[in-house]
């Protein structure tokens, strides 16, 4: 009876020591004891004697190679809903269905589908023929009509003809300025145009030998700043002043243009100095 007593106080010393949870870690793959032993006929187990807690055989081990559906798990190696694997084809593509082997068209929005129903888009709006848009521009095309009649009645030597054709564009393009100006379309008027129109009416009123309307005529086109190559034309007033006999003025003008030239326009500065060369010589 006194070694009962001690094992039961050797039971209560070692009692706290016994796991509470299992472990599947701590798991022992043997039973080392197989029987259990009762101490005193109480019928209490010694937990010194018992087995230590396992899952060794709870669960078989199985594997996944060859089922249809499974895959390779991640490297976390965590267990849970399966995610299924990459596509391997694009979406909305099918090769089966291009436009070489069966005629359709890779439309995957269905925008051709709804083109076909809502039908063609309706013809664009005509302006109307009476805009002042339209009048404006029917004005322009007049005067340039008159312009290339005018150059090739000039080259044809009849200068008289050229001259009116010349004037008739230059009256036809002062009455388009005015009346854009006063539809408030003043941004529209055609710069390039203007210096068009006087520059073919001052040669022929050079040509005709009316040296003061063309040096008049000229004079209107310089001092106009929008005319960024103007500054040439003072080559063709020095050619009026020595056909007039005005040598110094045809220098002063030659030498006005030759400051203005560029180095780079090596013949034309060739040219204004021969110019000013033989003005000097007819002056003495």
């Amino acid at each position: 009876m006194e070694f009962a007593s001690n094992d039961g106080a050797e039971e209560d010393l070692y009692a706290a020591f016994e796991p509470e949870s299992e472990n599947a870690f701590a798991a022992s793959p043997r039973n080392y004891v197989s029987e259990t032993h009762e101490v005193g006929g109480g019928g209490a187990v010694n937990p010194l004697m018992q087995a230590p807690p396992s899952r060794w055989g709870a669960t078989s081990i199985g594997s996944a190679w060859g089922v249809p559906g499974s895959r390779v798990g991640t490297m976390g190696g965590g267990v849970g809903a399966a995610r299924p694997m990459t596509s391997n084809r694009g979406v909305g593509f099918n090769a089966a269905l291009t436009q070489f082997n069966s005629g359709a068209i890779f439309d995957p929005a269905g925008q051709g589908r709804t083109a076909m129903a809502m039908g063609p888009a309706p013809p664009l709006k005509k302006r109307g023929e009476n805009s002042p848009e339209e009048q404006c521009a029917e004005v322009e095309k007049l005067i340039h009509k008159l312009i290339e009649e005018s150059a090739m009645l000039a080259l044809q030597k009849d200068y008289g003809s050229a001259l009116e054709k010349a004037k008739e564009a230059s009256k036809k393009e002062r009455q388009l300025c005015k009346q854009r100006e006063q539809l408030g379309l003043a941004d529209q008027i055609n710069a390039d145009l203007t210096y068009a129109v006087h520059f073919n009416l001052a040669v022929p009123y050079q040509n005709h030998q009316l040296y003061t309307d063309a040096l008049n005529t000229y004079s209107l086109i310089l001092r106009n700043l929008q005319f960024s190559q103007a500054a040439r034309l003072r080559i063709n007033m020095g050619n009026i002043h020595v056909a007039q006999g005005r040598y110094l003025l045809a220098i002063k003008m030659y030498r006005l243009t030759l400051d203005e030239t560029p180095t780079a326009s090596r013949e034309l500065r060739h040219r204004l100095l021969r110019s000013i060369g033989n003005a000097f010589v007819k002056l003495g």
